[in-house]
């Protein structure tokens, strides 16, 4: 009589039942690592948004200025408030890098409403939003201390201190320094 040679049926049902052990592990890793890579995308995201709204206020607080006819028509030159609009105040140092007619000075306005901050170009209307922003707090530094109302509208503060709410990230705050119009 021959001996049998192969697998029997309870070595083969193990095998199937480890191989499909290990391709369930292995699934389950790749699930995890792709879903680990799409939160980590949404956090870039949300944090590149973060830092191109403070790069933008930045700027525009770097640049910003008194114009002498707006102290002399009696018009607010800088407007600061813990409103629906935060800040309104003229710019210089716009970009024409394709030499556009136009001024280069800018009016801009930072609101902040229904839980988005935006950046609102006066002269052509054009909005950038930043969204998901909870609540939006102001300081002014000026004669070296710090004020919670900016009342002067005709001169600016040294600095501006933002602080944001947001759900995801928490309280984050910002100083900025506000240019001198030179």
């Amino acid at each position: 009589m021959n001996p049998q040679r192969g697998f029997t049926l309870l070595e083969m049902l193990l095998a199937l039942a480890i191989f499909a052990l290990l391709s369930l592990a292995g699934y389950q890793l790749l699930q995890g690592s792709l879903r680990a890579q799409q939160q980590s995308q949404q956090h870039t995201q949300q944090l590149s948004a973060l830092n191109r709204l403070f790069a933008i206020l930045e700027q525009d607080l770097k640049h910003a200025l008194i114009l002498p006819n707006a102290v002399i028509q009696q018009q607010p030159a800088f407007v600061a408030q813990q409103q629906a609009t935060l800040l309104q105040f003229t710019r210089r140092n716009w970009l024409n890098p394709q030499g556009d007619a136009r001024a280069a000075l800018q009016q801009v306005r930072w609101d902040f409403s229904q839980q988005t901050l935006s950046r609102q170009r006066l002269d052509d209307g054009l909005t950038l939003t930043f969204p998901a922003i909870q609540h939006v707090n102001l300081r002014f530094y000026s004669t070296g201390r710090w004020q919670d109302r900016w009342t002067s509208q005709f001169s600016l503060p040294q600095a501006i201190e933002m602080t944001l709410t947001t759900a995801h990230w928490g309280e984050i705050t910002r100083v900025l320094i506000v240019g001198n119009g030179r």
